[in-house]
């Protein structure tokens, strides 16, 4: 997500997006209350901010996956994300990720 934008939880759909003044709050944090209910794929571009948080939601069962960053422009993210241990998979790798999680499980 670009810059001052920030997730919050919005009844009845799960999750809204809301402009935001404090950036430190990170993206993830209004995430934790899905744990394992979640999947979230980093893509290029992404900030390497929220990549400990992510890692942490993975060990509590969310689907976390980030772009290879050998395919991305910009692999900040996507790298950060390999660092703490987490999968990477080219694009096909990331719809078939979210297809076996969401669809055929």
């Amino acid at each position: 997500l670009p810059n001052r934008v920030g997730i919050v939880p919005w009844e009845p759909v799960g999750f809204g997006f809301v402009a935001i003044e404090d950036e430190s709050v990170g993206l993830v944090a209004p995430l934790a209350a899905a744990r394992a209910d979640l999947s979230a794929f980093v893509l290029s571009g992404a900030s390497e901010r929220d990549a400990q948080a992510l890692a942490a939601l993975a060990s509590s069962g969310a689907q976390i996956v980030a772009q290879d960053p050998d395919a991305c422009f910009d692999a900040a993210g996507p790298r950060a994300i390999a660092n703490a241990g987490l999968p990477v998979a080219d694009p096909a790798g990331l719809a078939a990720r979210a297809r076996k999680r969401w669809i055929e499980e």
